[in-house]
């Protein structure tokens, strides 16, 4: 999960938003990751997320419906703002849970 957000970190920090909004590719590539992330988060056992609080598992859980409405698909604008704003915070506390720690390297 942490390998697909860092691949997910790196391809969504070089572009702008206009570039962003023109690459068809790069905004389904992100979309698979993120159903990757999805299907992972998913897939742990609800007793390390109890234990695990610092991620917001829900979010995590849920990344696809937060992307692709069910009728107008892709929300490109939605996915941008998943991307940059949401994505960033979500890697830095699996990194804590993973490192055990809180400060940075």
């Amino acid at each position: 999960m942490v390998f697909q957000l860092d691949e997910v970190i790196a391809l969504s920090s070089g572009p702008v938003y206009s570039e962003f909004m023109a690459n068809v590719s790069l905004q389904t590539r992100l979309t698979d990751l993120l159903n990757k992330v999805q299907a992972e988060a998913i897939s742990l056992p609800e007793d390390f997320k109890n234990r695990k609080p610092k991620a917001d598992w829900e979010f995590l859980q849920t990344l696809n419906g937060q992307i692709i409405h069910p009728t107008f698909g892709l929300n490109p604008e939605t996915l941008w703002d998943v991307v940059r704003l949401e994505i960033p915070y979500q890697h830095k506390m699996l990194g804590i849970i993973i490192n055990g720690c809180s400060h940075e390297h």
